[in-house]
């Protein structure tokens, strides 16, 4: 028997958009990057095309490591116009109420993995550090 008796991985998908970090006023876009160890990158860019200022995302937690290396950044140029970050988490589920009922813990994290890209056209530019 395996230890995930009554369960099952779930992978669900999220996109969003997300827009340079360059002021409205530049003609082009871009994101920075900075790689923290071998799977993440700090991705920076705008969460809203009103925002003033860009913000860091996929800062691994230090506070909880575990959740930390679950998770995993990177960027990738694409064809289209809109950049996007595609976000996609993997999880362990109960195939049914009655198991999770019997098996259900407080608190229990089944978060087999989290994996960020962000897609940007092939007109924007990376600034890498």
């Amino acid at each position: 028997m395996d230890s995930h008796f009554g369960m099952e991985q779930q992978t669900t998908v999220t996109t969003k958009p997300v827009y340079s970090m360059a002021p409205s006023n530049m003609p082009i876009g871009m994101i920075a990057t900075k790689k923290v160890g071998p799977n993440n990158l700090v991705v920076v860019y705008k969460d809203h095309a009103s925002d003033e200022k860009a913000t860091a995302h996929f800062v691994p937690d230090t506070s909880d490591i575990v959740a930390a290396t679950k998770q995993t950044s990177d960027y990738q140029q694409t064809n289209g116009d809109q950049a996007v970050v595609k976000t996609t988490t993997t999880k362990w589920v109960y195939k049914s109420q009655l198991l999770k009922n019997l098996f259900h813990e407080e608190g229990q994290d089944n978060t087999i993995h989290v994996s960020h890209v962000v897609e940007i056209p092939a007109t924007w530019r990376v600034v890498s550090q």
